[in-house]
């Protein structure tokens, strides 16, 4: 994500899907995985903005299956 922008206006807010993440039972080493699979799908060019809504949603999903394989 180094080639990312990260305008401060956006830094915020994914910092606070970081952290929500590993609230929900994410190590930080499955919220960097999740979000090093949507900056790929999105390209080196992708912003931080282009890419916020798709990072969160893809956190969410990790997330719920995380939670499903630990409770079948």
């Amino acid at each position: 994500m180094g080639d990312m922008d990260t305008g401060s206006a956006l830094t915020a807010p994914l910092r606070a899907s970081f952290d929500a993440a590993t609230r929900f039972g994410l190590s930080d080493d499955e919220v960097w995985h999740t979000v090093d699979e949507v900056v790929s799908r999105a390209g080196l060019h992708a912003t931080v903005g282009e890419c916020l809504d798709e990072i969160t949603a893809a956190l969410a999903r990790e997330i719920l299956a995380k939670e499903r394989r630990a409770h079948g």
